[in-house]
């Protein structure tokens, strides 16, 4: 159990750090056909690190972790007219530095 209190002190650490977009709704969603980036449009302000604000969040399905899953909750959300709400690493996407990247993505109601 010792083990256990100092790794949920980290990911709670980790999951503070993370800057969110608050509620948002879904303008577009969809993947590039000549690469396995994908995308998330979100309406209101720019997100992300200065260098790369934009209402577009990039990431890429096949290599990250989750990718695929995040792709399905975030079409998912869009076809329900859900809002979103994205948490955003501190950098931009690499393929595509113009672009922040998401950490995780949360539905809301």
């Amino acid at each position: 159990m010792k083990t256990l209190v100092p790794l949920f002190f980290m990911f709670l650490s980790i999951n503070l750090s993370a800057e969110s977009s608050g509620k948002r709704e879904i303008t577009l969603v969809g993947c590039h056909n000549y690469d396995n980036t994908c995308f998330l449009s979100l309406a209101g302000d720019p997100v992300g690190p200065e260098e790369c604000q934009s209402n577009s969040v990039r990431w890429n399905k096949k290599n990250d972790p989750n990718g695929e899953a995040t792709l399905t909750l975030a079409t998912s959300a869009f076809y329900a007219g859900k809002k979103v709400t994205v948490y955003l690493a501190n950098s931009c996407y690499a393929d595509q530095p113009k672009y922040p990247t998401p950490l995780y993505i949360s539905v809301n109601k």
